[in-house]
């Protein structure tokens, strides 16, 4: 049956092909007429639509000039950011298919620039004024915006629910390479709202509530000795408040820069952490819980640049989880020599992490004491082998001399590079035993899998084993290619890639499921009632049709499969599905996944922190 049903998917995909080359498909036309005005202060989100054409949409501006502070998203069309100066702008945009001949449309759209009437203009040049403006509106939320200038802070701020503080420039630049170890050409200001102190005990703000967002501001403490050990002075202290954002901001000279204690679905884009030096502490961004050993914060942090922290990410707590995408770690605090990114033991074996198409340049990359996750496509740079021995290192589990019970497990480290002359993975062993003369020296990890290969030590045993099975990656291709996307039309067909391992050989592999979920944000938990899902079965070698929880239908997905042996321990899954043409376009998509084995361990849940876009 399967062999007669490939004949005529090719001959429908022909026939679709052919007649799109003779153009049977209506015009392609902007169908936007006009943009709802947008407020400096506040986040301006709107998608241009367009009928018509065929195949993926591209969206460019042909000619003129968005507001200071919006962009506008080639794929989906989404103009957004937060404007940052009054004004008007006229531009044209163009749109393009992947018709043939391609289908080409322009539109010129005038934007407007105003001040809206829940934004509080400050108008001092302090702290509180500020406050004051913050205070105007706690009872309702809005934007509190900073024209360009100094503010000095005597005392904390404090911003409520909902409420948004926004500057008046551009921090341009950021995530820019250096073009040698020891050249610098920082991120710069065009224009800066810059709220600074002269104590370097105090903390700058405080958050009550959820939905704060801080938007192109500079945070400056006073705090540039790298010898003291003092835990006061954070630049941003954000305690039990969800759906906090930060955009193009620059935090510096803090005891801790940005702090997410207990937060959930943060998100930190876009921004500069540097010079947050204090012996003690010195975190660009710090998550952990109401302690550390208790609660946690969850985080993605995406195209932020990291210079001279102590540790630019810092995190530590059962409940935290974390991902790093596309940030440049670079510059190392000489004084303490400390790794850029950094987990503390007191994880409880459930902290998480993704750490993934970063760069680490003239600094000690990473250190690891507890979590599991996926540390993929990171760039180490040779200037990274004048500072530590190894770019990934598991430490030992202790903290401040005191042993903690923490392992490094079900992780998958893949398709970095390396251009040190030193080792990319390191771990040293450890004596549970803690008496000297009946030592029981073990390593603090298992179940880690350097690309097909699981870790093992020539001398040691781990201190642990668990033979569930490990999901290492899931991403998308397009169909027929090896192109991965994130970007894709509903009703199409892509394939996607699962890379699955186990502890006990790859043959011992049963079965997995992959989900397609909306999430707000990324809090790292989805709803299967409101996912799509497709099964595979790997040791029947077959595809089970795609699984609409939503409707309680089963979609038919194409039953192309390939297992490919990829190591000792790792099988490459490929199939295709065709992604469901009625999904929530209003929020992100992303992908969950489920791995079993032949005796029925499953494993821990993977999450794909890059967002999907579906249009």
């Amino acid at each position: 049956m399967e062999v007669a049903m490939k004949p005529i998917r090719m001959l429908l995909l022909l026939s679709i092909s052919t007649l799109a080359l003779v153009g049977c498909h209506p015009p392609l036309k902007i169908s936007t007429t006009t943009l709802p005005v947008a407020h400096p202060g506040k986040e301006y989100r709107e998608t241009l639509s367009a009928t018509g054409g065929s195949g993926e949409r591209s969206w460019s501006l042909a000619s003129g000039t968005l507001p200071r502070g919006l962009s506008l998203d080639s794929f989906s069309g989404n103009l957004s950011g937060f404007p940052v100066e009054e004004g008007s702008s006229t531009f044209t945009v163009k749109v393009t298919d992947e018709a043939v001949p391609q289908g080409i449309d322009t539109k010129t759209f005038t934007l407007a620039v105003e001040f809206s009437s829940d934004t509080e203009v400050v108008s001092g040049s302090n702290s509180s004024s500020i406050q004051a403006a913050c205070d105007a509106l706690k009872n309702t939320g809005g934007g509190v915006y900073l024209p360009a200038g100094d503010y000095i802070f005597t005392n904390k701020v404090t911003v409520y629910a909902n409420t948004t503080i926004a500057g008046a420039g551009i921090l341009e630049n950021v995530c820019v390479q250096e073009t040698s170890a020891w050249s610098d050409t920082p991120p710069e200001w065009s224009g800066r709202s810059r709220c600074y102190s002269v104590d370097g005990d105090l903390k700058l703000f405080e958050t009550k509530g959820d939905g704060i967002t801080f938007a192109h501001v500079m945070v400056e403490g006073a705090s540039t000795n790298p010898h003291n050990d003092t835990y006061k002075g954070n630049g941003i202290h954000v305690t039990d408040s969800h759906r906090f954002k930060m955009v193009n901001c620059e935090v510096t000279g803090h005891v801790m820069g940005l702090v997410l204690r207990n937060s959930k679905k943060a998100v930190v884009e876009d921004s500069y952490f540097h010079h947050n030096l204090r012996k003690a502490l010195g975190y660009g961004i710090c998550v952990f819980g109401p302690t550390m050993s208790q609660g946690g914060g969850r985080v993605i942090i995406r195209d932020c640049e990291f210079m001279m922290n102590r540790h630019g990410i810092a995190s530590n707590s059962p409940d935290t989880w974390w991902a790093a995408l596309r940030c440049y770690f670079h510059d190392n605090d000489p004084v303490t020599n400390q790794a850029a990114v950094d987990t503390h033991p007191q994880g409880g074996g459930t902290l998480r992490y993704y750490l993934a198409d970063c760069t680490f340049e003239n600094t000690r990359p990473t250190s690891f004491r507890d979590g599991f996750g996926s540390i993929l496509r990171n760039k180490f740079q040779s200037s990274c082998g004048w500072w530590y021995s190894s770019m990934i290192k598991v430490g030992i589990p202790e903290h401040n001399g005191n042993y903690v019970d923490s392992t490094f497990h079900d992780s998958y480290i893949a398709d970095n590079k390396n251009k040190s002359s030193r080792s990319l993975f390191s771990t040293r062993s450890y004596n549970y035993s803690n008496t000297w003369w009946k030592p029981k020296r073990r390593v603090p990890v298992y179940s880690a899998f350097l690309g097909g290969k699981k870790f093992k030590s020539s001398l040691w045993k781990p201190i642990k084993t668990n033979p569930r099975p490990v999901v290492g990656e899931v991403y998308l291709t397009k169909e027929g290619t090896k192109t991965r996307t994130r970007q894709i039309l509903s009703g199409k067909v892509y394939t996607v890639n699962a890379m699955l391992l186990d502890p006990q050989g790859r043959k011992n592999l049963e079965s997995m499921t992959v989900y397609f979920a909306p999430m707000e944000y990324w809090d790292g938990s989805f709803s299967p009632k409101k996912s799509y899902s497709t099964t595979v079965d790997i040791a029947g070698k077959g595809v089970e049709a795609g699984w609409d929880s939503r409707t309680g239908d089963w979609r038919a997905t194409p039953s192309d499969l390939s297992i490919v042996k990829k190591g000792n321990d790792r099988y490459h899954v490929k199939f295709d599905v065709v992604i469901p043409g009625d999904l929530d376009l209003s929020v992100a998509h992303r992908l969950v996944a489920f791995a079993w084995d032949k005796d029925n361990h499953c494993s821990l849940h993977y999450w794909d922190p890059y967002e999907i876009t579906v249009r």
